[in-house]
């Protein structure tokens, strides 16, 4: 029996990690979430913005010292706002 082919390619935190604080720090983010990291810091297509790849800017984030505290609108969806640490 073969083995079922990978629909993700798996992602790894600390590659996200420094594009990732380079991009918060030269556009002086406090706040943020993951479609505008997905879309403006690491260009990922629609087919690349997984869970895998939420979870891994997750981890990113966290290892940043960033919270996910708030909970805001942006159109009609509620999304996961990520905040800096004070």
């Amino acid at each position: 029996m073969l083995p079922e082919p990978m629909t993700e390619v798996p992602l790894d935190a600390d590659a996200f990690e420094s594009k990732i604080a380079a991009w918060l720090m030269s556009n002086n983010k406090t706040e943020t979430w993951f479609q505008e990291i997905a879309t403006d810091c690491l260009e990922l297509s629609e087919d690349e913005r997984t869970n895998s790849a939420q979870i891994q800017m997750a981890k990113a984030l966290r290892l940043l010292g960033w919270d996910n505290v708030v909970q805001k609108s942006r159109g009609k969806r509620r999304v996961a706002v990520w905040i800096a640490a004070k």
